[in-house]
């Protein structure tokens, strides 16, 4: 991942630690009252090329709780090129930016107008919640993980508030002073004007609130709520719930907790809380459980969507070969995956792998490409995912998976791909599967008497299912490990689709 420096022994525990290929290793600031010269790590990113200007640097960084602003004037973070420093720095939170992950890591970053290689972060303060500060790897990333394109609001203008904002409360437990007041004023355009949310400090008591957005959220968005809560810890975290809406009501994808929702602290002393989203939603709903004193009342200034990645900085570490774009789009009733290279070093072959969701462990790879091996030009690779159609959701996720010559492996960033295709008559997933009694086989409205087949490789009808009215799956039965064919026949017999289905 690159080389570490810092005060030898002393200043920094384990160096070594943030530049391995373990993204969870970590080095450690020293208790200031043991050591005896300045706590500092530099450490250089990988790759031939220096990261381009305009980029953001930092750090990801964590201890036992959850960073304030309070801890930034005791970080600098410097910039370094070839071992020669920049000219760029940044501390205190007038500069450096501060950015709460799940999990209890945070980034502190800021945008530079430099190229640079190397970044360095240095202990300034005597602020306790410094000592022993985790430092996990420093990074090199483009601005589109920290600013978004677009951005959808519950912001309302004059007279147009009515029905934009529901209130919830536990009548059983929740006393006068308990609930949401102004509750339109997180539903207008007024940059002045918000909703209070007021907790007793009675256990069971939780009060919630759902605002409308004035546009879509899209799948691969980040869905939010702006709070001023003030002091934000893990406890207090652990008590606030986000929910997305349908814009029939229906709730669609929750985040609970400090390993569930992200935390970005603004400058004007609001937080945004979020998660990131699989499906398209209307509304988003924040609920509150009393029991921390943080929570007992607190302003909420507005919802929102907008398609900033968030979370984990997508370029880390440089893959082996020296990736600077990939891209998918929809074309042809297939995804369209791409991807461009300036470099390649040992390189042996690409795998795209694709997901219904952006969890790790959902991944399956769909095509694989052979790489250069070495190459100082630009090279451009594609792969069409033909069986993108079939796959249930309104979004697909991608990456890259590249295979070095001695077997190392690393991989790209995540690329959320919208899918804009028509109802297929037939879709059968998850494919491959490893027992097809887990197989769902969703069929296009079709008229009565259809039915489903399964078919073996040799052409013999193996099983057969009538298709019932309306939109509910078929299961299939249990299958040897295989390939087969699943055909979707209409009443009179013709074949109206089909679909191979690999049994693993």
């Amino acid at each position: 991942m690159g080389l570490a420096s810092g005060c030898a022994n002393a200043g920094v525990a384990d160096p070594e630690r943030a530049v391995d290929n373990d993204l969870t290793n970590y080095a450690q600031f020293n208790s200031l009252f043991t050591v005896g010269c300045p706590q500092a790590l530099t450490v250089r990113l990988e790759g031939s090329r220096p990261v381009p200007a305009g980029f953001y640097v930092g750090f990801v960084v964590g201890t036992d709780g959850l960073l304030d602003l309070g801890v930034l004037p005791g970080l600098r973070l410097t910039t370094y090129l070839n071992g020669v420093p920049t000219g760029e720095s940044a501390t205190g939170a007038g500069l450096l930016e501060l950015r709460a992950l799940p999990g209890g890591q945070s980034q502190v970053s800021f945008p530079t107008r430099l190229p640079f290689n190397e970044v360095k972060i240095e202990r300034l303060g005597v602020a306790s919640a410094l000592d022993n500060l985790r430092l996990y790897y420093g990074f090199g990333v483009e601005p589109r993980a920290f600013e978004d394109s677009t951005h959808t609001l519950s912001q309302f203008g004059p007279g147009q508030t009515a029905g934009k904002y529901e209130v919830r409360e536990n009548a059983l437990v929740c006393p006068s002073n308990c609930g949401v007041s102004t509750p339109e004023g997180a539903a207008d355009s007024d940059p002045g004007t918000f909703a209070v949310m007021s907790l007793p400090a009675a256990v069971l008591a939780t009060v919630e609130l759902k605002l409308t957005l004035n546009g879509a959220g899209v799948a691969g968005n980040r869905a939010g709520i702006v709070v001023g809560i003030g002091l934000l810890n893990a406890s207090v975290l652990d008590r606030l719930t986000l929910t997305t809406y349908d814009a029939a009501g229906n709730a669609l994808e929750s985040a609970v907790g400090r390993t569930a929702l992200a935390l970005n602290l603004l400058p004007n002393g609001r937080q945004e809380l979020s998660f990131l989203i699989t499906q398209p939603f209307a509304a988003v709903q924040l609920s509150a459980t009393a029991g921390a004193a943080a929570l007992t009342s607190f302003p909420m200034h507005y919802a929102f969507a907008d398609d900033r990645t968030g979370g984990l900085p997508t370029l880390i570490t440089p893959l082996p070969v020296e990736l600077t774009v990939f891209a998918g789009r929809w074309a042809g009733g297939a995804a369209e995956l791409s991807w461009t290279t300036a470099s390649e070093k040992n390189s042996r072959y690409f795998v795209v792998e694709r997901a219904g969701s952006a969890r790790a462990d959902a991944f399956r790879a769909v095509g694989q490409v052979a790489a250069a091996g070495a190459s100082s030009a630009v090279r451009t690779y594609e792969l069409r995912d033909a069986e993108a159609a079939a796959q249930p959701g309104p979004a697909l996720y991608y990456r890259l998976r590249q295979v070095d010559l001695d077997g190392t492996v690393a991989f790209s960033p995540v690329v959320t791909l919208t899918v804009a295709k028509a109802a297929a008559p037939l879709a059968v997933y998850p494919n491959p599967a490893a027992d097809a009694r887990a197989v769902a086989v969703h069929c296009a409205a079709v008229a009565p008497g259809a039915t489903v087949q399964t078919y073996s490789p040799l052409g013999q009808l193996i099983g057969q299912l009538p298709v019932a009215e309306g939109p509910a799956p078929l299961a299939l039965p249990a299958l040897a490990p295989g390939l087969y064919h699943v055909v979707l026949r209409d009443a009179v017999g013709r074949a109206v689709a089909s679909q191979r289905l690999v049994v693993e």
